[in-house]
């Protein structure tokens, strides 16, 4: 295309259509691939993508040299379309030369008039709404989304926090309003309306807006035990095709349920009567008479509103009952890894929750505390649950995710905020919960990362390897077990548990990325290292820290993946302390028990190339 320049950068829309404009308000027409490799690289925080990453996204189902051949080709419709100056390219990656091309975020985060920032907002429509490609590509665009709704929240409470501060009402109710068109659950932003509504004199929109948001209480109908966890009806598996797989496959539901503890399961026995009370009942009928397939479905117990279905074909004809065995296993697996989330989320969000209140109590100090969105946040979580164990100590679902949080600074919300007397504190919290329940696996995984952070590695391997045999069916656990595995220098199992957790999980997710990137980092595969940590995004503290490093060891520029870790740190960093390499490798090390050295040193090498010149 030609090749004239232009003073400001081109706008890569995200939000609704998926469409690039340049500067002079020209709409650059592509097709839809080549629409998502511009948003790919657009939202990348280095704006630059490798190619075996491109191909895997976008034409991940294709054999690699039709991927190859297809990339080839979309790159020539860019050149066509594009200004010359904006795209570059050679053997290994695509990218997006600097100051060029900018999404709509960018732009809105630049506003500095409140009225132009709450328009800019209400006219976004939803991340990648116009671009639908069916394989690796919809997981990220699911993820990327997520991500920049992140960096738009954390913008909107940047921006009411300054307002509150500086006692504009007006501006406070009508960028809350606007947020919570959008992001309705938004906690703070509720929090901020009625606040503005309730300075203003607007007493009775301060009670709607808080009714609306809390709900009013209610009690169930029926009385349960306060610690009592959701109940799981196992129903008998109907067969509209006679392959008398029913009982084998109600079995293995059952062997894999037994595994959790957040869920009391009931297999009522034929003719019997199911439990009395609120619950979750789980359906699997075996249908097809050409080609046979399982669906299995997840209703409430009470009106048989239906949270969740699944299927997958049996190949039944000339399958081995090893291979068919292995099928129902296979199934059973992705089932049950999504029923317990499924179930507590929706416990949580019922105005006449199927759990006892103790336990309702706990879900919801437990969602909160998993990736909390504030310090205070955290902190909320933390006193809730301890709230909890003093009212009743033998509650044990309860110790284990405090003691995460006191092992981790409150889940990395504030650096530095725990210290060796709170790890003291998690050991002690795991120790009973262990001597209670040895075969939780949650509570083996807690106990794995208290002993690696008191480099008890022969107590921590034991504990992790537990974990896969309690339960191989708990993607969180199983991650926590690889993760754990990798930093005692088992590299390729912890990496063989990672990607069994993805698998379960059925997604690419920041944490996959995150820690499959520490992998390949490890491996010396820093080309593919810096892939996974871009594709991770900053949800997570630590993930462009990794990816300023590996970039730095790879040779590459770091200064655009610097300034995102250094970003991503002053959300958390100490207030009134000074952010110095020396302070950052501080709490890199007080978070990252390392076995060997080799990969500890590393790290250091890594993050001070990485810093250096930027920070003291």
């Amino acid at each position: 295309m030609t090749t004239e320049a232009f003073a400001r950068p081109a706008v890569q829309k995200i939000f609704g259509l998926a469409d690039l404009f340049l500067p002079d308000g020209t709409h650059v027409k592509l097709g839809k691939r080549a629409r998502a490799l511009m948003a790919m690289l657009a939202v990348s925080p280095a704006q630059s993508l490798s190619r075996d990453y491109i191909i895997q996204m976008l034409w991940g189902r294709s054999y690699r040299e039709q991927g190859q051949i297809s990339l080839r080709q979309c790159l020539s419709e860019l050149r066509r379309e594009l200004p010359e100056t904006m795209l570059a390219a050679d053997n290994r990656a695509i990218w997006l030369n600097p100051g060029k091309v900018q999404t709509e975020i960018d732009v809105l985060v630049a506003q500095s008039s409140n009225d132009d920032f709450v328009a800019g907002l209400s006219r976004l429509g939803r991340p990648f709404d116009s671009l639908f490609l069916p394989g690796a590509f919809e997981q990220w665009s699911a993820d990327a989304g997520r991500s920049l709704t992140d960096r738009l929240r954390i913008e909107v409470h940047r921006r009411l926090s300054r307002q509150r501060a500086a006692s504009q009402w007006e501006a406070v109710n009508r960028l809350a309003a606007a947020w919570l068109l959008r992001e309705p659950s938004d906690s703070e932003a509720n929090a901020a309306l009625v606040l503005s509504q309730t300075e203003q004199g607007q007493t009775a929109n301060a009670r709607s807006t808080y009714d609306a948001f809390a709900g009013p209480a209610s009690q169930p109908a029926i009385m349960l035990h306060p610690s009592a966890a959701p109940l799981l009806v196992v129903r008998a598996v109907r067969e509209d095709v006679p392959l008398g797989l029913g009982l084998a496959i109600r079995e293995e539901f059952a062997e894999g349920l037994s595994r959790f503890r957040e869920l009391r399961i009931a297999l009522p026995a034929a003719g019997a009567g199911e439990p009395r009370g609120p619950g979750y009942t789980l359906d699997c009928t075996v249908r097809g008479s050409q080609t046979p397939y399982l669906s299995a479905r997840l209703a409430t117990k009470d009106v048989g509103e239906v949270l969740w279905t699944d299927r997958q074909a049996l190949d039944h004809d000339g399958a081995s009952p090893r291979a068919l065995q292995q099928q129902i296993a296979d199934l059973v697996a992705r089932v049950v890894a999504t029923l317990v989330p499924t179930i507590a989320d929706d416990a949580i969000m019922r105005p006449e929750p199927p759990v006892g209140p103790t336990y309702i109590a706990y879900l919801r100090a437990r969602s909160l505390s998993i990736a909390p969105a504030s310090h205070e946040a955290a902190l909320a979580s933390a006193r809730a649950l301890q709230q909890l164990i003093s009212n009743d100590p033998d509650f044990i679902p309860a110790y284990a995710p405090l003691a995460r949080l006191l092992n981790t600074d409150y889940f990395y919300t504030r650096l530095g905020s725990t210290g060796p007397g709170h790890r003291a504190q998690a050991q002690t919290l795991s120790n009973v919960a262990y001597a209670s329940d040895s075969k939780d696996a949650h509570v083996n995984s807690l106990m794995g990362w208290c002993a690696l952070r008191r480099q008890a590695w022969d107590e921590a391997e034991r504990h992790f390897n537990e974990v896969v045999w309690l339960n191989p069916l708990n993607f969180d656990r199983l991650n926590e077990a690889g993760d754990g595995l990798v930093y005692l220098g088992e590299i390729d199992r912890g990496e063989r548990l990672i990607e069994s957790a993805r698998a379960l999980r059925g997604r690419f997710d920041a944490y996959y990325w995150n820690d499959i990137g520490k992998v390949r980092l490890f491996r010396g595969e820093l080309d593919s290292a810096c892939d996974a940590f871009e594709a991770g995004g900053d949800s997570l503290i630590w993930t462009p820290v990794y990816a300023a490093i590996a970039f730095a060891l790879a040779g590459r520029n770091p200064a655009s993946m610097r300034e995102r870790a250094l970003a991503r740190l002053k959300i958390c960093w100490p207030d009134r302390e000074a952010m110095t390499v020396d302070r950052i490798l501080t709490f890199f090390h007080f978070h990252h028990p390392f076995r060997l050295k080799e990969p500890q040193q590393l790290m250091e090498s890594g993050l001070r190339q990485a810093f250096a010149g930027k920070l003291a």
